[in-house]
């Protein structure tokens, strides 16, 4: 149940970010105002939430198949964990691990959010420096007010220097906490492939063992019976049995020798 939930959420969030980009193919200001990022990241939490509810009901299937949790305990006692510590550990680990997707993202959508800012902030100071420019070049003007415009134009080109330096100083910034978004998936996501393959294999295999007969290895609970396999063969060798006689038998037994032996006389 919850993994047909996470895979029904997962592909919504990517209906919600094909409608995204398709609406900023013809809006400039939505497509730097938008955040598919947050998208792509819903994508990833329930995809990763739907593979590791699928590994784990494998896993708990391998362990606790076939017998008790009692006989699984005195087989492994060295090794084996109670139930509530793997589900603490199912429980935890999505927890953690979508609390720093959210951590990382929250960071990255504020970096970005100050470097569309910056970015808009630089473009209408190009807009007011191109328009005096133009009025630069009118040669109605008096000298006094293209001396003001110059003035104006050299402010308005060192206020543009200065936004370019902190556009590139945001960028960067949103660069880094991108990575480290990369990075904090590259890991949640490896561990979850190599548990999800373990856990996949361990129950392919228990889907195995049992279409397999089951043929048995010895017969020591079996007197007179010792059996031997051999590949595909099965050796049954029958030898007499130690059966323990009880004491009246062994008097009868006695005092039927003694019998015998007297009529043989």
């Amino acid at each position: 149940m919850l993994m047909a939930i996470s895979q029904f959420l997962g592909s919504t969030s990517t209906l919600f970010y094909i409608w995204m980009l398709h609406n900023s193919r013809s809006d400039t200001e939505y497509r730097a105002k938008s955040k598919p990022i947050m998208f792509i990241s819903l994508m990833c939490d329930f995809e990763f939430l739907a593979y590791w509810v699928m590994a784990w009901n494998s896993l708990y299937t391998k362990l606790y198949s076939g017998a008790s949790y009692a006989t699984y305990l005195s087989s492994k006692r060295k090794c084996a964990l109670p139930p509530s510590f793997y589900n603490l550990i199912f429980i935890l680990f999505p927890i953690i691990s979508i609390s720093m997707d959210s951590y990382y993202l929250k960071l990255l959508l504020s970096s970005m959010s100050k470097h569309t800012n910056s970015w808009f902030d630089l473009l209408n100071d190009l807009k007011s420096s191109s328009i005096t420019w133009e009025a630069l070049m009118d040669p109605s003007i008096s000298r006094a007010k293209h001396a003001t415009l110059i003035g104006k134009f050299l402010s308005d080109a060192n206020h543009s220097k200065d936004l370019t330096l902190v556009l590139l100083q945001n960028l960067n910034t949103v660069i880094r906490r991108f990575r480290h978004l990369c990075i904090s998936w590259a890991i949640v996501l490896l561990i979850t492939c190599i548990f999800f393959i373990y856990s996949l294999w361990s129950f392919l295999s228990l889907i195995y063992q049992s279409t397999k007969p089951k043929i048995p290895k010895s017969s020591d609970n079996i007197p007179g019976v010792n059996v031997t396999q051999n590949g595909s063969s099965c050796n049954t060798n029958f030898t007499e049995a130690e059966i323990p006689i009880s004491p009246q038998k062994e008097m009868m037994k006695q005092k039927f020798s003694e019998f015998i032996s007297a009529r043989s006389l």
